[in-house]
């Protein structure tokens, strides 16, 4: 029969194991086995560990990037109202000017309309190819942040798959399976 003593806290850190201790009976643990396995536990949580960061790292600097990518769309949706605001300043002068012109003479009136309504297509155009590569990037952005996301999902099931692994060679090992080469290839 074996006793633990221990808070109960993940192995999550080196600093957080315990070693356990294990009462001597007939039919019990072998000591220097269960002392070899925590040992053996503990190397490979701290390389574990070490990996994660790196990967937390990765995934920041990824993460970096597509901030800016989203700062160069804050800019182009600035630029895009900017030009609406000066489109809808030009439409009001250019009524402004036609009412004027209106009441001096008719002719001159249709030809401020004309100028007035080829600058607000223009600036509508203009407008919609903006709102079109805005739409691109956009996508693009989403595109990336998916593939980001799914490497960092492929990264941490190899990451757990090698973690079973280890695991279930270890143990096959030690319950006198006879080789490594009956525990099962790590999944990927």
């Amino acid at each position: 029969m074996a006793t633990w003593e221990s808070d109960h806290t993940p192995l999550a850190s080196p600093d957080r194991i315990r070693v356990p201790r294990f009462k001597t009976v007939r039919r019990g643990f072998d000591p220097g086995e269960v002392m070899e396995y925590l040992v053996w536990v503990g190397d490979h949580v701290e390389a574990l560990e070490s990996r994660v960061q790196q990967l937390q790292s990765e995934s920041h600097k990824d993460a970096q990037g597509v901030g800016a990518h989203v700062a160069d769309l804050m800019r182009t949706f600035d630029q895009v109202d900017r030009l609406r605001r000066e489109a809808d300043r030009m439409v009001a002068e250019a009524k402004a000017e036609a009412e004027r012109i209106r009441v001096d003479t008719r002719f001159e009136t249709e030809a401020a309309r004309a100028d007035a309504q080829r600058t607000m297509r223009d600036a509508q155009r203009e407008a919609d190819k903006i709102l079109s590569e805005l739409a691109s990037r956009r996508e693009a952005v989403l595109n990336e942040v998916g593939a980001i996301r799914e490497d960092m999902l492929e990264a941490a099931k190899g990451l757990e798959a090698a973690i079973e692994w280890g695991v279930e060679r270890r143990w096959s090992r030690d319950r006198g399976g006879g080789g490594a080469g009956r525990a099962p290839a790590p999944r990927s």
